[in-house]
């Protein structure tokens, strides 16, 4: 797509969720030890549907679960395609992350991440993260993982896209984000008095004309802001793929209103002025989901540690430069692991520890870059966990916008103790950039 006139900016939130309790007696506590957290120890390659990860959980009567994996894919071959998602008892549970490289000059490793929550009777019940290829073979990286997150609030709302939506095709010239039109796709009614987390998930189709796919969680119609809600854009073209994952996480206090939408809206990145009108043509595949966590009694998140440029916060175009290889202004050089976002936590005596963590945001450089690729990743207590993200730009299209992710989920021996915790958001770029750049 059209070169970006500003260095390019990377928009990263770091979520961290979990309930705190004060006795292990907790009827709420219990629960929660039966989450469970597996990732792929090596990579690995499917040419077939595969089971890639399997765990089992053990309820000991009906109760909420949520699902988050994360983790990269990429092509064997150039005309490959297919989708990652995450199953419960054999059904889906969760969105599909859906990749088509077949019409792609440029096809590259890409980030998935797929949500989704259900309600389970007592029991036994099997989670599954599936590789699907449809055309072609795919590669998913070591560390990509799947969480299963038992009895993560007080009411978990679940919704599901059961047809593609759109064609969408907006009218974005000279908005900034805020004000960017916007249409529904998924949403929910909670009490707007609790703390609530809400995550989606979709796969943006292209349906007419090349441009930038966006979509963002709103409360009650209305876009909060980039530091607790991500708007999430890919590129949907040959230049970069025809269908691809958009993932996006916020985070919303209490307030006095007890009645609060939250909902997942498909929309479209906004060029600037002198680039024009996005002229976007996309559809939304069905199986999109909306999970909202309503009553968390803590949830956090950790800003960006990085300035914005002038202008530009609170908008789409809220970026911050990541690595250069030229020595650009308040670029790190390429190479250098960049601490992008830290946050702590306080497990009290008595909690579960089953914490989830979970970072997004979006990564772009310049079409004159050659390019390489950006990596995501955690560290608790200076420990890295989690799935790494990672995003391939290539030459001549590093100037397509993604979404990158990175989660983790303490789970089982890994819950975390009592105490101070710190959680660090890092990101990497390697290769050859001008200036690449997050949200």
């Amino acid at each position: 797509m059209p070169r970006r006139v500003a260095p390019l900016l990377l928009l990263a939130g770091c979520a961290l969720l979990f309930p705190v309790y004060a006795a292990k007696t907790s009827p709420i506590v219990e629960p929660q030890l039966r989450s469970r957290y597996i990732a792929l120890a090596g990579d690995t390659t499917v040419s077939t549907t595969t089971a890639l990860l399997s765990t089992t959980i053990r309820l000991a009567h009906r109760d909420s679960v949520f699902v988050e994996a994360t983790g990269t894919v990429a092509p064997v071959a150039p005309a490959s395609a297919g989708s990652i998602v995450a199953t419960f008892d054999g059904k889906p549970v969760t969105s599909m992350s859906t990749i088509d490289w077949r019409e792609s000059f440029d096809p590259v490793r890409h980030t998935f991440d797929v949500v989704g929550a259900t309600r389970a009777s007592a029991g036994q019940h099997t989670v599954k993260l599936v590789a699907e290829p449809t055309s072609g073979s795919l590669a998913i990286s070591a560390t990509s993982n799947l969480s299963v997150f038992v009895h993560p609030a007080r009411t978990v709302v679940a919704r599901a896209l059961h047809r593609a939506a759109g064609p969408f095709a907006f009218r974005t010239y000279g908005t900034s984000g805020p004000d960017t039109p916007h249409t529904g796709l998924l949403r929910a009614t909670v009490d707007g008095r609790l703390k609530t987390v809400a995550l989606g998930s979709a796969s943006a189709i292209r349906a007419g004309h090349d441009g930038d796919a966006m979509i963002g969680i709103y409360r009650n119609g209305v876009h909060p802001n980039n530091a607790t809600s991500l708007w999430s854009v890919n590129d949907i073209c040959t230049c970069a793929e025809t269908e691809a994952p958009l993932f996006t996480q916020a985070t919303f206090g209490g307030s006095g209103r007890k009645r609060r939408v939250v909902s997942l809206d498909a929309s479209e990145f906004p060029w600037s002025t002198a680039q024009g009108e996005n002229p976007a043509s996309y559809a939304v595949d069905r199986g999109a989901r909306l999970v909202v966590l309503n009553g968390v009694h803590v949830a956090g998140h950790a800003r960006t540690l990085g300035n914005s440029f002038p202008g530009a916060s609170g908008t789409a175009t809220d970026y911050l430069c990541l690595a250069s290889d030229v020595g650009w202004p308040g670029c790190a050089p390429v190479g250098t692991d960049v601490l992008v976002a830290q946050g702590s936590v306080r497990i009290p005596p008595g909690a579960s520890g089953v914490v989830l963590f979970t970072a997004k945001s979006r990564v772009q450089a310049d079409n004159a870059d050659a390019g390489g690729t950006v990596s995501t990743w955690l560290t608790i207590d200076g420990v890295r966990e989690g799935a790494t993200g990672v995003q391939e730009l290539r030459s001549p299209s590093s100037v397509s916008e993604r979404t990158i992710a990175t989660s983790y989920l303490s789970a089982g021996s890994a819950r975390l103790q009592p105490g101070p915790h710190v959680v660090r958001l890092y990101a990497r770029a390697d290769g050859s950039f001008i200036h690449v750049s997050l949200v």
